[in-house]
C-alpha cells in the first residue's frame, strides 16, 4: 500500500510540475532571409501556467545572449544585435508576451547561425533553437563576352560573369541555352574588408560549334538556399578567319580560270616593236 501511494505522489508531483511548466509552442524563425531593407521579426511564441512569476525572455545566437526583456521593463539588445533592433514592436497584447519578438530593423551578413530563445521564470524554464541563413544579394551581377583570340583553325569566345559584395561566398556557372558545353577556365573567390565576397568565372567557347547567335547564362546560387540570379548575354556565331592552301582542298579544289588576253596582246605588241626596231638598224648599216 505504501508503495502505491509513493506511485500516485510521484505521478502527482510530476503532472502538476508539467502543467506548471513554461512551454514554448512556436519558435518563427526563417531558414533564409535576403537582405532588401526590409526588418527581420524571429517570434518565439509561449504558455504561461497561471503561477509563473519572475518572467524573463532571452534570445541567443550562437550561444552568445543578443536580446532581454523583462515584463513591466524595456527590452534591450547587446552585442552584435545593439542600436538594431526595434523596442518598440509588440508581438501581443498580452503583458507578459508583448515583447517576446526579436525585430532586426536592419539585419547583416554576420547575423547568421542558431538563434535560441530561451524563457525563464521562478518556477520553471524552456528553451528552442533554429537556424538562420542571412543572404546578402551581390551589389552587381555583371556578364561580358571578350573576343580572346584568333587562331587559323576557329575563333574562340571568352566569357566572363562576375559578381560582387555577396554573402554566403555563390557559386557562378555559365550555360549555352543551345546545350554547347562551355569550357571553364579559371575562376576567382576573393572575401573583403567588409566581410562579403567577390567572386568571377570565366570560360570559353569556339565560335565555329555555334551556328547563330546564342545566348548564354550565368547563373548566381547560393548553396544550402533556394536563392539564385540571372544575367545574359549574346554569342555571335563564328567563320573562319584564313584562306587554306590549294592542298587542303582535296578532289573537290577547282582552279578558277582567269582572262588572260590582254596580257597576250600587250606581248604581241612588244615582239613587233622589236622587229620594226631590228629592221631599221640593218637598213642603216647598208
Amino acid at each position: 500500500m505504501d508503495k502505491i501511494l509513493i506511485k500516485f505522489f510521484t505521478f502527482w508531483l510530476f503532472v502538476a510540475g508539467t502543467c506548471s511548466a513554461v512551454n514554448i509552442t512556436d519558435l518563427r524563425v526563417p531558414a533564409t532571409h535576403v537582405v532588401n531593407g526590409d526588418p527581420l521579426m524571429l517570434d518565439c511564441v509561449y504558455e504561461l501556467a497561471p503561477d509563473e512569476t519572475k518572467l524573463v525572455v532571452k534570445w541567443l545566437l550562437n550561444e552568445q545572449q543578443v536580446y532581454q526583456w523583462i515584463p513591466g521593463s524595456r527590452p534591450y539588445s547587446l552585442n552584435v544585435m545593439r542600436n538594431r533592433i526595434d523596442e518598440k514592436h509588440e508581438a501581443s497584447t498580452e503583458p507578459e508576451k508583448a515583447h517576446r519578438a526579436l525585430v532586426i530593423a536592419k539585419p547583416t551578413w554576420n547575423m547568421s547561425g542558431e538563434y535560441t530563445c530561451v524563457v525563464d521564470s521562478f518556477q520553471s524554464s524552456a528553451r528552442k533553437s533554429s537556424i538562420l541563413q542571412i543572404v546578402v544579394p551581390p551589389e552587381e551581377l555583371s556578364i561580358r563576352e571578350k573576343k580572346e583570340a584568333e587562331t587559323e583553325n576557329e575563333e574562340e569566345a571568352e566569357v566572363t560573369c562576375e559578381a560582387d559584395d555577396a554573402y554566403p561566398e555563390p557559386q557562378l556557372s555559365l550555360q549555352f541555352r543551345n546545350g554547347e558545353t562551355i569550357r571553364r577556365t579559371y575562376g576567382n573567390v576573393r572575401r573583403t574588408d567588409k566581410g562579403l565576397y567577390d567572386v568571377s568565372v570565366v570560360g570559353k567557347i569556339s565560335r565555329m560549334k555555334l551556328d547563330t547567335p546564342t545566348p548564354v547564362d550565368c547563373i548566381l546560387t547560393i548553396p544550402g538556399t533556394d536563392f539564385s540570379l540571372k544575367r545574359s548575354t549574346v554569342v555571335l556565331a563564328g567563320h573562319t578567319t584564313t584562306t587554306a592552301k590549294n592542298a587542303d582542298y582535296g578532289d573537290d579544289f577547282r582552279e578558277e580560270s582567269y582572262d588572260d588576253s590582254s596580257s597576250y596582246i600587250s606581248t604581241i605588241s612588244l615582239q613587233l616593236i622589236f622587229s620594226a626596231f631590228a629592221f631599221i638598224c640593218i637598213c642603216s648599216i647598208f
